[in-house]
């Protein structure tokens, strides 16, 4: 069986490289390729799915996948006899697309129950599973708060 698996995001589109080290077969049969299987982490292994990659391959890309979503992957050898176990499975990793730069930000002055405010607004930034982290400053940026992860794009400050 395969050794050595590993799986690492790819820096450009949503994916994964999954890589392992060649076995070596104690019955002799040459390796004819190997298969790799990836699924959603939590998800049943039925729901596994294949890709293959022939003999003198030790790593596929898989992209096209959900962006941040954790993974689990798996590869076997393939020989002429058929496909063999399927060995260590990696840990989770999660797949993260890094989204554009936020555009159109606006700075609105306001009162709220009688005391100043500011509402700090945002064009929304396309993708699936986006959400904003503001952070901000009430003491000429000696310590911040920050207001974790929302779907939405404004958020006013008291």
């Amino acid at each position: 069986a395969p050794t050595n698996v590993m799986a690492n995001a790819l820096s450009g589109p949503v994916g994964i490289r999954v890589s392992w080290t060649a076995p070596t077969l104690p019955t002799g049969l040459p390796i004819t390729g190997y298969s790799i299987q990836y699924r959603i982490r939590g998800m049943s292994d039925s729901t596994y799915v294949t890709v293959t990659v022939g003999a003198g391959t030790t790593q596929r890309d898989i992209t096209g996948l959900q962006s941040n979503t954790e993974y689990r992957t798996r590869v076997a050898t393939r020989t002429n006899l058929g496909t063999g176990s399927y060995c260590c499975q990696t840990t989770a990793l999660y797949v993260k697309t890094v989204p554009s730069q936020v555009q159109g930000v606006t700075v609105t002055r306001g009162v709220s129950g009688g005391s100043p405010s500011l509402t700090v607004s945002w064009t929304a930034v396309s993708g699936s599973g986006i959400t904003y982290t503001v952070r901000y400053s009430t003491s000429s940026g000696t310590t911040f708060q920050q207001v974790y992860p929302s779907l939405d794009t404004q958020y006013s400050i008291r």
